[in-house]
């Protein structure tokens, strides 16, 4: 997809469809109704949520509090809590019916990291300029860096899960050696990548 508007609308049909799912699954879950979300909404979600790491508080009803130490006003004048929160229990970018389920979270995500791929490194005038970039277990992947290194000449590391099926198996089904107390290591190198 590389019309936006188009991205917008795929987010809020995917999110639409995660929603009714649940809500047949378990009508009583919902305290209030549930209303496909609109195109502002959907592109207010992540600036909050980022706004939401940078200006962090105590509990996430103070986001929207009064008090004059506390007010933060563009969370209560671009959408209210209950709303945020009902946008936050269903947002979906992938169908969570008909998806194969080998890697789920990766799965999920795949759509939003060629997206993020697409708009953030390729925009970001990044490649070819000796970066490396660093990611935690839940995007660590031989694929990803892969792409990395072959498209943009940047390198990549990762810690892993154990529990990672998308890794080659003699690093994963081996017991680790010489690792005996926490934070002792393994790593893996395939010529320069």
């Amino acid at each position: 997809m590389d019309d936006p508007f188009l991205e917008y609308i795929h987010v809020i049909n995917k999110t639409d469809n995660y929603a009714n799912y649940n809500i047949q699954q378990r009508p009583n879950d919902n305290k209030i109704p549930w209303s496909i979300p609109t195109l502002p909404e959907i592109k207010a979600f992540p600036g909050l949520t980022y706004q939401m790491g940078i200006s962090r508080k105590p509990s996430t009803k103070l986001y929207r509090s009064t008090d004059p130490i506390m007010v933060t006003p563009i969370f209560s004048s671009t959408l209210n809590r209950d709303r945020y929160t009902q946008i936050l229990r269903y947002l979906h970018f992938s169908d969570h019916v008909n998806e194969p389920r080998q890697e789920p979270f990766l799965q999920r995500a795949a759509w939003l990291l060629q997206n993020f791929v697409r708009n953030c490194i390729e925009g970001a005038n990044i490649a070819d300029q000796g970066y490396h970039g660093y990611t935690d277990n839940s995007f660590t992947s031989p694929n990803l860096y892969l792409e990395f290194w072959e498209n943009y000449e940047t390198a990549a590391c990762g810690t892993v899960r154990t529990s990672r099926t998308s890794l080659p198996k003699n690093i994963m089904c081996q017991k680790p050696v010489n690792i005996s107390v926490r934070g002792d290591l393994r790593f893996r190198q395939k010529g320069d990548f």
